[in-house]
């Protein structure tokens, strides 16, 4: 089994996996704008899928790599079925907003919701 350290996604090195991500266009992709298409890397095949579960899946079974939001990983994480590595160059931080129809008065749901969304971030620990 490789190191963990040989595991790190660095950026020449997506150049030869195989990305699984979101569907959109690589003008659309947050990963793409801000860390690869700057480096002038493009990786040796991206794929798009549409739900996060079918990308978490296949990254299970080994298909390729991706680059997921805390929240959507953290239980695969702590179970071990996954690990998270660092990507060189940082992490990437996306600022998030809500929207609701509009309606008086807004239902005490929907303050439940944006209270929940305002919290900190629950940390995942990356494997180093």
């Amino acid at each position: 089994m490789p190191s963990p350290a040989s595991r790190v996604p660095q950026r020449d090195r997506i150049a030869v996996e195989h990305v699984l991500g979101y569907d959109l266009t690589v003008e659309q992709s947050t990963l793409f704008q801000r860390l690869l298409l700057p480096a002038g890397i493009r990786p040796r095949q991206l794929t798009r899928i549409q739900l996060t579960e079918a990308i978490l899946e296949m990254v299970k079974a080994g298909v390729g790599i991706s680059v997921l939001a805390n929240w959507a990983v953290r239980r695969f994480i702590e179970s071990g079925e996954l690990v998270s590595v660092p990507v060189a160059g940082g992490v990437m931080r996306r600022a998030w907003s809500g929207a609701v129809l509009r309606q008086d008065p807004v239902p005490g749901y929907i303050h439940a919701f944006v209270g929940l969304l305002a919290e900190p971030p629950i940390p995942v620990p990356a494997v180093r």
